[in-house]
C-alpha cells in the first residue's frame, strides 16, 4: 500500500543568538551620538528550516517597536542607529532588541539579546545633570492600583506625552529637560458600570435623609455623578439609568473615575467642595527627578468602593445570605391570550432595596406593560426588551418601612401576551444578565439572593376577580382579564356607553384561572367617552368603568 502524504513548512525558524553586545557612542557631528547595529552581529550560529535549508533572511528590531500591538515583522530590516535616546533609555541589563528570523514562506521567530550600550569621552550625550523623570502610582481608597488610566504630561516648549496605566497603576515620563514647566493629567473615561450598583443609591439615600451620612471626602466625591457639587435626587436618577441600561455614561462628560492628588489634604472633609481641589499634579521649573506623583483615584457611583480596579483583582466576592423571594401566581398560558400577572414580596420589609434582570422567552410570551404599584414606572429599563430582558432597580425611599406595611402589597403587574401555550414558569424568570440579582439587608452589609416564586393559581382558591383593563386610557386597544374560580360553558363579556346602552356584547368559554378580551376604537365605533364593561359567568358579575379616547 501506498499511503500520500504532503509535508508543509509551517515551523517558524528560531534563531540563535549573542545574548549580549556592546557598543560605544561616536559623535554625530549634530551635538550628538550614534553607533550603528546590524541583525548579523548578534547570529550565534546557522540555523536552518524544516527542509534542511540553511536561513538567510534576518531583520532587526527595537523591543519597544515590536512589541506595539499589531506589529508585524519584515524581511531584511538589517540594522538600527543606536543614539543617545536608546542610552537614556537602557535600563539595568541594557538595551534590548529582537532579532528575527525569517524562512523561505515568509514563517518567522526571534530572540530577545541586550545591547550594553557607553559613550566616549568626546560623545555629547545629555546626562542626568539636565534631564529629570516625572513618575507615580495611581490607586484606590483601598491601596489598590488602578489599570487603564490615560495619564497625560503637558510641558513648555509644546512638550506633550501620554500613556496608559497596565495593572501595577504606574506610570513615568522621562528624559524631561530641565527648567520647564510640566503638568501631569490623568484620565478614564470607560467601563462607567463598574462597581456601581442600587446598594449606592440605597447609601446616597441614607446620605440624603441625614440617617447615615457618607463617611469621608472621596465617597462624597464618588456620589457627585452629575458634578454639580452637591449630592441629591439628582444624582440618584443618574445612577439608576445606568444601572438600568438607559445610559452609559454619566451627564455633563463626567468621567468614569476622577483623580486626586494624593498628598492634597481636604480642609473641610464634610464638605470637598468648600474649597477647589486640583486633579492635576503641576511641576515648575523641574530640577530634578520627581518619582512620587501619586493619585488617588474616585470611581464615580461606587460609593462603598466594589469596582474592579485592575485584571489582577477579582473583585469583591458577593456572598449572598439567603433569598428575597418575588411570588406570582402560576397559571397555564394559551396562546394569543394577555395576562395580568402580579408580583408581591412577603419580606421586602427586610431589605433596604434590590437589582435584577427579569429575563422572558420571546418565542413563549412578550411583555407588552407593566402596572406600577409600590415600585414606579421609573424603576424599570426596557431597552433589552427586544432581547427578552428587563432591568429593574429599587430601593426604599424614605428610612424605614411604611407603618401600614402588611407583605401583601402588590410591587409591580404585568402585562404579558402569550406567544405559545404553556405554563408562566416555563417562560420567565430572574437573572444577572445585564443587571445583577442582588438585594440588600436593612442595617447590614449582607447580600441576597433574588429568586421569582410562582404559587398555586388563584382559581385554586375559588376566586371570581375582574381586573381593570389594560391600558387605561385606551387609544387604540386594551384588553378585558377576569380571573375564574371554575371553568364557564359561557361568559359574556358587555360593554355600555354613559347612557347605559349596551354598545357591544361578547361571548367566549371561560377557563378556570386567567381569562381575557381584547377590543378596540372600532369595535366601540370609535367615539370617545367613559364606558363600563360588565362580566357576567353563571352567578356572578363584576362590573368596572374606563375611559376612550379618540
Amino acid at each position: 500500500a501506498i499511503l500520500e502524504f504532503c509535508v508543509t513548512p509551517e515551523l517558524a525558524p528560531t534563531p540563535i543568538c549573542i545574548q549580549t553586545l556592546t557598543v560605544t557612542l561616536t559623535d554625530d557631528g549634530e551635538g550628538g551620538g550614534i553607533a550603528a547595529i546590524w541583525a548579523s552581529d548578534f547570529i550565534a550560529s546557522p540555523i536552518t528550516d524544516c527542509f534542511g535549508n540553511e536561513i538567510d533572511t534576518y531583520s532587526l528590531y527595537a523591543d519597544d517597536t515590536a512589541s506595539e500591538a499589531g506589529f508585524l515583522p519584515e524581511e531584511n530590516q538589517l540594522g538600527l542607529s543606536i543614539t543617545c535616546a536608546e542610552l537614556d533609555a537602557s535600563g539595568s541589563d541594557g538595551y534590548p532588541v529582537r532579532l528575527y528570523a525569517f524562512d523561505a514562506t515568509g514563517n518567522n521567530d526571534y530572540c530577545t539579546v541586550f545591547i550594553e550600550i557607553q559613550q566616549n569621552a568626546s560623545t555629547p550625550c545629555a546626562t542626568e545633570e539636565n534631564l529629570g523623570n516625572l513618575a507615580g502610582i495611581i490607586v484606590d481608597g483601598q491601596m489598590n492600583t488602578i489599570e487603564g488610566v490615560t495619564v497625560s504630561l503637558e510641558g513648555s516648549g509644546d512638550i506633550s506625552s501620554s500613556l496608559i496605566t497596565a495593572e501595577d497603576g504606574t506610570f513615568r515620563f522621562s528624559n524631561l529637560p530641565y527648567g520647564a514647566d510640566y503638568t501631569i493629567s490623568p484620565t478614564h473615561y470607560e467601563d462607567y458600570l463598574n462597581g456601581v450598583r442600587t446598594s449606592d443609591i440605597v447609601a446616597i439615600t441614607r446620605h440624603i435623609l441625614s440617617t447615615q451620612l457618607l463617611d469621608g471626602p472621596y465617597s462624597m466625591l464618588a456620589a457627585d455623578v452629575d458634578g454639580n457639587t452637591n449630592i441629591d435626587v439628582g444624582d440618584i436618577i443618574s445612577i439608576r439609568r445606568l444601572i438600568l441600561g438607559q445610559i452609559e455614561s454619566f451627564p455633563a462628560d463626567m468621567p468614569s473615575w476622577m483623580f486626586v492628588p494624593a498628598d492634597y489634604e481636604f480642609p473641610n472633609s464634610l464638605n470637598p467642595w468648600a474649597t477647589a481641589f486640583p486633579t492635576v499634579s503641576n511641576h515648575n521649573n523641574l530640577s530634578g527627578n520627581s518619582i512620587d506623583v501619586d493619585f488617588i483615584g474616585v470611581k464615580l457611583g461606587d460609593i462603598n468602593q466594589t469596582a474592579v480596579p485592575n485584571s489582577l483583582v477579582s473583585g469583591v466576592p458577593r456572598s449572598l445570605n439567603g433569598t428575597l423571594d418575588l411570588a406570582v401566581e402560576e397559571m397555564a398560558l394559551h396562546q394569543g391570550e394577555t395576562y395580568r400577572i402580579p408580583v408581591r414580596a412577603a419580606t421586602l420589609n427586610e431589605v433596604s432595596g434590590y437589582q435584577f434582570t427579569l429575563e422572558f422567552d420571546r418565542s413563549a410570551l412578550d411583555v407588552r406593560d407593566l402596572e406600577p404599584g409600590l415600585v414606579a414606572a421609573g424603576n424599570f429599563g426596557w431597552d433589552f426588551a427586544d432581547r427578552g430582558l428587563i432591568t429593574t432597580s429599587w430601593n426604599w425611599t424614605g428610612s424605614s418601612v411604611p407603618a401600614n406595611w402588611t407583605g401583601e402589597e402588590i410591587l409591580f403587574t404585568l402585562i404579558v401576551r402569550a406567544n405559545a401555550s404553556g405554563d408562566l414558569s416555563e417562560a420567565l424568570t430572574i437573572s444577572s444578565r445585564f443587571t445583577a440579582a442582588e438585594a440588600y439587608e436593612r442595617d447590614t452589609e449582607n447580600l441576597r439572593n433574588i429568586a421569582l416564586v410562582f404559587n398555586e393559581p388563584l382559581a385554586e382558591n375559588g376566586k371570581n376577580e375582574l381586573f381593570q383593563n389594560t391600558p387605561n386610557p385606551v387609544r387604540n386597544q386594551t384588553a378585558i382579564g377576569f380571573q375564574l374560580a371554575t371553568a364557564q360553558a359561557e361568559v359574556v363579556i358587555s360593554i355600555r356607553d354613559a347612557a347605559g346602552r349596551v354598545i357591544r356584547e361578547f361571548r367566549q368559554e371561560g377557563v378556570a384561572g386567567y381569562n381575557s378580551l381584547v377590543i378596540d376604537n372600532q369595535m366601540l365605533n370609535n367615539a370617545a367617552g367613559v364606558y363600563s364593561y360588565t362580566v357576567t359567568a353563571g352567578n356572578w358579575a363584576a362590573t368596572k368603568r374606563m375611559i376612550v379616547l379618540r
